[in-house]
Parts: structure tokens; C-alpha cells; sequence
């Protein structure tokens, strides 16, 4: 009776292992999609930087290199722009909270208001301190206000874009008047990061701003 349950015991657990191997097949022409998918994401972020550092170079030809937003008269700074606005909108979806007065709670919470606070002041000391002082020195400083300000703005965003999709269901959310308060605050925050990310591209090579960013922007933003 043993020796019949040690056989057969195996038995079961290899079926059990072939049918959760065959489970998790991806089918070849999936496989293909993802492998188009990442080379265009990769093209697409690539040519973002690489057009809004030529635009920035054309706008700012016999300038002083950092100072002055001459790059929004530039073509190829907009379509740079328009490269990372389409990486943005084909991004993963996430679930967040749909109703605007619920994400007001989660806003106003005790946790996020720290943590808001704390990357504000973060920034603004290296915005009119150091950034003034060392901003020429290493790109570090206009990245890290970047990634901050983007680390607010991430999570501002996704609540708001849940109530815009809540809204389009039916559930009319731009009856709040904290959905007009988040409109105001990401606008803000996103002119802040768009400013000072140019900053640093006018300044350094984008070989070393494109992949620093990623990361430091990656701590900041991720799960948020």
C-alpha cells in the first residue's frame, strides 16, 4: 500500500507541474506583439530626448545654455513632447479610486500630506539654493526636483484620471470642487518637472541625463 502511494505520489505531482507549465504558455504570436512593443517604447522614449535635445541646442543657439524657455518655439522640442505623450497614454492601466470625494480623503490623509510636504520643501530649497549654486556642476540637483515634483504628480494624476473615467460612465465627478483643485495642482507640478528636465538637458549630454533620470525617477514614482 505504501510503495503504491510513494508511485504514486510522483505521478500526480509531475501531472500537476505539466499542467501548470502548459497554464503559462504564451502563445507565439503574444510573444512577437511584446517584442514589437518594447523596441517601439524603447524607439519612442530614445527619440523623445534625443528631439527635445536638438530642439533645445536650436533654441537656445548663441544663448546661455539652461536659462530661457525659447525651446517651445521649437518644432523638435514638441515633437519630443509629443513622443513621451504617447508613451504615457499607451501606459499600463492601474486601479485607483473613482470617486472624487474618496481620493479628496485620500489626499487630504495625514500620511500624504507629509509625504507631499516633504518633497515640496525638497525641492524648492534646491530650486532657489543649490541648484542656483552647483546646477552647472552636476545634473543631479534639476533630477531630483524632476523626480520629486513627478513623484506628487504621479499620484495626483492617476486619481484624477479615474474620476475623468468615472465622469464618462455617468457618474458626473466635476461637480467637486477638489477635482478643479487637483486640474490647477497637476498643471503646476507637470510644468515644474518639464521645466527643469530641460534644464538639465540643455546643460549635460542626454546619454547622461535620459538613463539617471529613469532611475532616480523610478525610486520616486514607482508604486505610488
Amino acid at each position: 500500500m505504501a510503495s503504491s502511494t510513494s508511485s504514486t505520489t510522483p505521478t500526480s505531482a509531475s501531472a500537476a507541474a505539466s499542467s501548470a507549465a502548459a497554464t503559462i504558455q504564451v502563445p507565439g504570436n503574444l510573444k512577437i506583439v511584446g517584442v514589437i512593443l518594447a523596441i517601439a517604447s524603447g524607439v519612442l522614449i530614445g527619440s523623445s530626448f534625443v528631439f527635445k535635445k536638438k530642439g533645445l541646442l536650436r533654441a537656445q543657439a548663441g544663448g546661455v545654455a539652461g536659462e530661457g524657455v525659447g525651446y517651445l518655439k521649437s518644432p523638435l522640442w514638441w515633437l519630443g513632447m509629443i513622443s513621451s505623450v504617447i508613451i504615457a497614454l499607451n501606459g499600463p492601466s492601474e486601479q485607483s479610486v473613482g470617486q472624487i470625494t474618496q481620493f479628496q480623503a485620500l489626499f487630504l490623509s495625514p500620511g500624504f500630506l507629509a509625504y507631499g510636504s516633504v518633497l515640496i520643501a525638497a525641492a524648492l530649497v534646491i530650486i532657489f539654493y543649490f541648484a542656483p549654486r552647483y546646477g552647472k556642476k552636476s545634473m543631479l540637483w534639476y533630477l531630483m526636483v524632476c523626480s520629486m515634483i513627478g513623484g506628487i504628480s504621479v499620484s495626483v494624476t492617476t486619481g484624477l484620471g479615474a474620476a475623468i473615467v468615472t465622469t464618462a460612465m455617468g457618474d458626473n465627478q466635476f461637480k467637486h470642487w477638489f477635482i478643479y483643485f487637483l486640474i490647477v495642482f497637476i498643471a503646476i507640478t507637470l510644468i515644474t518637472e518639464v521645466y527643469y528636465l530641460n534644464v538639465a538637458l540643455a546643460l549635460f549630454n542626454t546619454a547622461m541625463v535620459t538613463p539617471t533620470y529613469y532611475v532616480i525617477c523610478k525610486y520616486h514614482c514607482a508604486d505610488r
